[in-house]
């Protein structure tokens, strides 16, 4: 008979942690909103229909969570951390949660660093003075301490990033497009997740390869030399409709296959 560790516990399949990236205006918010029972943590304060949402746009519910200091704006950045530390683990299988958006809360952590920035130690001769390099530091541990958290919640989780294209002096696009997100830390967060989509909006054509001026939305699925993405379904084409039901049908494909 096998060894069998008793720490062994039992693997979910099926629980996704995806990174949704996209140009603003894009339908990331709708698709990731086709998930089961979606729960939004709302940054951005755009969502495109009533659905259940923690508004941390709000600076009054900040305030909740963070009382106010003085004449210091909301300090949204240790809110969001604080309210994830309370209530990641009281998500469920059936659930999804969305966080709108890593880009507006990547922006909450500088402004509030800005605001209270850390400062080297003084000496006799020299006063103390901004610590720039804190500031990367503290910004690498905080995503990293936000990865971890969302990467425990035993559901469904979408974190929506905006996204950039670098271009050189002469506007000639250069490289891939990635998350908007400075630092270090942008290459470790593909690490976090399961799967890595892109989403696009393509113009329908007719039969004569004229745009009709319907839109469809889809995710790309997998790395091409536009963008880099991650699925966990092997079998997958590279693109597919931009719906959690469209990937249950992939998902169906590919475990057809493996029988």
């Amino acid at each position: 008979m096998s060894y069998k560790s008793p720490d062994t516990v039992s693997y979910i399949p099926g629980l996704m942690r995806l990174a949704l990236q996209g140009e603003s205006g894009s339908g990331k918010s709708t698709s990731a909103l086709t998930f089961p029972n979606p729960i939004v943590a709302d940054f951005d304060h755009k969502l495109p229909c009533v659905c259940d949402t923690i508004p941390f746009w709000n600076p009054e519910f900040v305030y909740k969570l963070c009382p106010k200091k003085g004449t210091l704006p909301a300090n949204t950045k240790s809110a969001f951390k604080k309210w994830l530390e309370t209530n990641y683990a009281l998500y469920t299988l059936d659930q999804t949660f969305i966080l709108d958006s890593w880009t507006m809360l990547q922006g909450a952590f500088d402004r509030q660093t800005d605001l209270e920035p850390s400062y080297t130690k003084g000496t006799i001769t020299k006063a103390p003075e901004i610590d720039k390099w804190a500031f990367w530091k503290e910004k690498i541990q905080y995503s990293r301490n936000i990865c971890e958290l969302l990467q425990s919640m035993k559901c469904n989780v979408i974190v929506i990033f905006h996204e950039q294209r670098e271009k050189d002096d002469e506007g000639r696009w250069l490289g891939k497009y990635r998350p908007l997100m400075a630092g270090q830390f942008c290459d470790i967060l593909p690490t976090y997740f399961t799967d890595w989509y892109r989403q696009i909006v393509v113009e329908t054509r007719d039969s004569a390869g004229k745009g009709t001026g319907d839109y469809s939305y889809k995710w790309q699925l997998k790395t091409d030399s536009v963008a880099a993405c991650n699925t966990s379904f092997v079998t997958a084409k590279r693109f597919c409709d931009a719906s959690y039901d469209a990937l249950q049908i992939v998902n169906k494909q590919q475990n057809k296959g493996t029988q």
